[in-house]
């Protein structure tokens, strides 16, 4: 073989083995909306590299600096853009962790995790959220090899979005939106939700999975994004 057609099949050997990898890649982003949610219009969405492609996932960073988070993307059949976007407080490695009290990335304050949720070009000013990393694996590049996370983001006071994100992961989704407001949890109450003794009910400031008079280790403890119905 001559040196020009070596060259030939090495180069395509490297395109088949890129083909290759870019194949095995999958994902899902799934969402769950609220009727009156304002990203997913109160719809259930889902998309899959059977039905979507691949815009970018990439690690991020709220201050340029420390990159602890991820970003993730896709364009649907119509060409729009989904995306989301997860941040660990600055000080903290983006892991395999709860992340309670979720404020909009990248605005979001050092000391708190950053979230947000965008499509079709609809986004939040204001978010309130959390989300649990399941699984997250960064190569020796830097780059994302797997991901999975569930989250819940409300925006400006309006309904709730749930979702999740699987990246070459086989995690499965345990998020459930709450579908009615619990009753009130008393001293005398066994629930798993919260361990504290003091008594309470939610508040429209504590939102769907805050109950007033637990202490924020409990509910940490507590999260595990189920919901009860």
């Amino acid at each position: 073989m001559t040196a020009r057609g070596l060259r030939s099949l090495c180069v395509f050997l490297v395109l088949l083995g890129i083909s290759s990898s870019a194949a095995a890649q999958t994902f899902t982003l799934h969402l769950v909306g609220q009727p009156g949610e304002w990203i997913t219009l109160g719809q259930t969405l889902t998309f899959t590299q059977a039905d979507a492609s691949l815009y970018f996932i990439r690690r991020n960073s709220a201050d340029g600096v420390t990159f602890n988070g991820v970003d993730f993307g896709i364009l649907d059949s119509a060409g729009s853009l989904w995306d989301v976007s997860f941040n660990a407080p600055r000080a903290a490695a983006f892991i395999a962790d709860n992340y309670e009290e979720a404020q909009r990335f990248p605005f979001n304050s050092p000391t708190k995790p950053g979230l947000i949720q965008s499509g079709e070009w609809r986004t939040c000013s204001y978010v309130d959220g959390r989300f649990v990393v399941r699984e997250v694996v960064f190569g020796a590049a830097n780059e994302v090899l797997s991901l999975a996370v569930d989250f819940e983001q409300h925006w400006d006071f309006t309904p709730p979005l749930f979702g999740f994100v699987r990246y070459n992961s086989a995690s499965r989704w345990s998020c459930r939106p709450r579908t009615r407001r619990p009753a009130p949890i008393s001293s005398s109450t066994k629930d798993s939700r919260c361990r504290s003794t003091a008594r309470g009910r939610l508040t429209a400031t504590d939102r769907s999975w805050r109950i007033a008079g637990c202490s924020r280790a409990a509910r940490r403890s507590s999260f595990q994004i189920k919901r009860r119905p």
